[in-house]
């Protein structure tokens, strides 16, 4: 992700036709749309690139005071489809979560869970929120799994 930050990536990703982008993306419902909007003047660095560039850099990032534990309840969501997070970052903060803690993981969704799987992301058990379940539309489902000890 970090080459994103650099000047040379909007050459890239608009290079043959968007070849990189949709290489990168192939897996996305409204890569025409994003694309779409990507060739609007600017439309690529505004919608996008630009918090790849406002990412600090994690060796030269200012010292800041630490956050407090989270003490109220947290639920992760996880889709077992990510390209881009593997599994091993589920447990990347986690000794900061001093509350419970419920990790849902789940099956045939992509990196965007609330795009690629809103029938599972919008379930009361899924999300935390109070919509009512959706007709099943697509492949994604909810795996239950146990939190993980901590």
């Amino acid at each position: 992700m970090s080459s994103f930050q650099f000047e040379a990536a909007e050459e890239a990703l608009r290079a043959d036709d968007w070849a990189l982008a949709r290489e990168f993306f192939d897996w996305h419902p409204d890569m025409e749309h994003i694309i779409a909007d990507w060739e609007r003047p600017n439309g690529l660095r505004a919608s996008w690139l630009n918090w790849y560039h406002a990412t600090v850099d994690p060796d030269h990032a200012p010292k800041a005071e630490p956050l407090p534990d989270v003490r109220v309840p947290v639920l992760q969501l996880y889709s077992m489809n990510d390209p881009y997070i593997g599994p091993e970052q589920l447990i990347t903060g986690r000794e900061f979560i001093k509350g419970p803690f419920t990790l849902k993981r789940i099956g045939g969704a992509g990196h965007f869970i609330a795009r690629n799987a809103p029938d599972v992301f919008n379930r009361p058990e899924g999300s935390g929120s109070r919509c009512p379940d959706r007709p099943k539309r697509g492949s994604a489902t909810l795996l239950q799994h146990p939190p993980p000890a901590q």
